[in-house]
């Protein structure tokens, strides 16, 4: 799967789900989710970060930004 198509599938992702975390990317099959972000926001996306706290752990979820 191209770059080209890895950065459709966030999008899509992020239309029907308002947010995705790099897990929920992996899912989707695609290795490099923060880099693929970077890849939309040069093509002029925004997008919000929230750190979310689980436990002992912490992931960043990715919305849309406005």
């Amino acid at each position: 799967m191209n770059n080209e198509t890895q950065c459709k599938k966030i999008l899509n992702y992020l239309e029907h789900n308002k947010t995705i975390t790099v897990r929920e990317a992996f899912y989707l099959g695609i290795n490099s989710p923060t880099r693929r972000i970077t890849d939309l926001r040069r093509k002029g996306y925004s997008f919000k970060e929230e750190w979310k706290y689980l436990s002992n752990s912490r992931y960043k979820v990715y919305s849309l930004g406005v």
